[in-house]
């Protein structure tokens, strides 16, 4: 790891602790050693454990919207776009030991997170909203009820998250989309 700049190995190993520990859990030595930079290096990149913390749920923000777009965009079939939100959400889940997601954990682990967190936490959160509601809109053209619909799709997302990672099993995952594709 010592190849990266300096900046870079905090981040990754930042990202490492808080996606695994959680980000209150995780203090700022603990980050310094395992990145192994001087506390002082920390600090000339990051001023605080917040700052940090939002530069990587930022960063997690993109990567989400990045792997969603490459794989859900292409998709030509408006429902099937939404079967391959939910695919991916499971391989996601899967892949990182259902761990469940960094915004809602960060949310989750303390009663009233940083400013900072919390706006990016919101961002994201409206962002998947928002992409939910044009997914279901595109795929229900012109009912009136697409909208209260497509925040029921959002909802059952993010429950499915939270349930996947209790039962550490996808099948939250898989009720959620059957739940929504059988709307159309």
């Amino acid at each position: 790891m010592a190849a990266l700049p300096p900046a870079a190995r905090i981040l990754r190993t930042a990202a490492r602790l808080f996606y695994q520990q959680g980000y209150h859990a995780t203090g700022i030595n603990q980050i310094i050693a395992e990145a192994e930079v001087a506390k002082a290096t920390f600090y000339t990149h990051y001023p605080s454990k917040e700052a940090l913390g939002a530069a990587w749920l930022a960063q997690q923000h993109e990567a989400w919207v990045s792997w969603l777009n490459e794989r859900v965009s292409p998709v030509s079939d408006s429902r099937r776009r939404i079967a391959v939100l939910f695919d991916l959400l499971e391989v996601w889940l899967r892949n990182n030991d259902f761990r469940g997601c960094p915004f809602l954990n960060t949310n989750a682990e303390q009663p009233n997170p940083p400013a900072a967190l919390r706006a990016i936490i919101q961002q994201h959160k409206a962002y998947l909203r928002d992409y939910m509601r044009n997914l279901v809109r595109t795929a229900l053209p012109g009912r009136l009820e697409a909208d209260r619909l497509a925040l029921a799709a959002y909802i059952l997302f993010c429950g499915a998250i939270i349930e996947a990672q209790a039962f550490r099993d996808p099948w939250p995952v898989r009720t959620a989309a059957q739940t929504i594709l059988g709307w159309f």
